[in-house]
C-alpha cells in the first residue's frame, strides 16, 4: 500500500526526509496527526533533532509544497489517457495519497501560508477538464464531485471503492457531454 510514488524519497535531502515521513503521517493519522513528535517516529529520531531542522510552521510549509508537486507529477501524465479520471485514483495503492492530499486541503484552510500550494494544484486540477467541452459550472460540478468522490473512498471501511467513484465520476462526464451536446 504504502510502495506508490507518493512515498518515494525524491532525494535524501532533508526537506525530502522530512516530507516522506510526514506524508506517511497524514496517510495514516491524518492532519491532527501531523506533529514533530509523529515525524520523529517516523524517522525513528527524537523529536528534539526534528525540531532542529525545522519547526511545525517550516514543516507543513515543505510538506505542502513538496507534496503538492508529487501530487501534480502523479496526474499530470495521466490526464492524457484517463482525462477527468486521473482526478481520482485507479487502484487502492493510490488511496493513501489522497488521503495526504485531503488532510493537506484541510491544514491549507487555516493556513494562508498553505493554501497558495493547493490553489495553484486546484487551478491545474481545473485546466484539465478544459477539453471537455464544458461550461464553468459544469466544471464545477465535477470537481466537486470528485472532492466529494475522494472523500469517500477515503473513510474508512471502504465506504466506496476506487472502480465505484472512477464509474461515478464517468457517468457524469457522459451526463454532463450529453448535456453539453444539446445545448450546441
Amino acid at each position: 500500500m504504502m510502495d506508490h510514488a507518493f512515498f518515494r524519497l525524491n532525494s535524501c535531502s532533508t526537506d525530502d526526509m522530512l516530507t516522506d515521513a510526514a506524508v506517511h503521517v497524514l496517510a495514516h493519522k491524518g492532519a491532527v496527526g501531523l506533529s514533530l513528535k509523529a515525524v520523529a517516529d517516523w524517522l525513528r529520531v527524537t523529536p528534539s533533532r526534528v525540531s532542529q531542522l525545522t519547526n511545525r510552521d517550516q514543516l507543513m510549509i515543505v510538506v505542502t509544497a513538496r507534496f503538492a508537486n508529487r501530487w501534480l507529477d502523479w496526474i499530470e501524465p495521466r490526464r492524457w489517457r484517463e482525462g477527468a479520471l486521473a482526478l481520482l485514483p485507479a487502484r487502492a495503492e493510490e488511496v493513501a495519497g489522497v488521503r495526504v492530499w485531503l488532510g493537506l486541503c484541510e491544514l491549507a484552510r487555516e493556513r494562508p501560508d498553505l493554501a497558495e500550494f493547493i490553489e495553484r494544484v486546484r487551478r491545474r486540477e481545473r485546466a484539465l477538464l478544459d477539453d471537455l467541452d464544458l461550461d464553468d459550472r459544469q466544471v464545477d460540478l465535477v470537481l466537486a464531485t470528485v472532492e466529494g468522490l475522494r472523500v469517500r473512498v477515503c473513510e474508512t471501511g471502504g465506504a466506496l471503492s476506487v472502480e465505484d467513484a472512477r464509474s461515478t465520476l464517468g457517468r457524469l462526464i457522459e451526463v454532463l457531454g450529453a448535456e453539453a451536446s444539446r445545448a450546441a
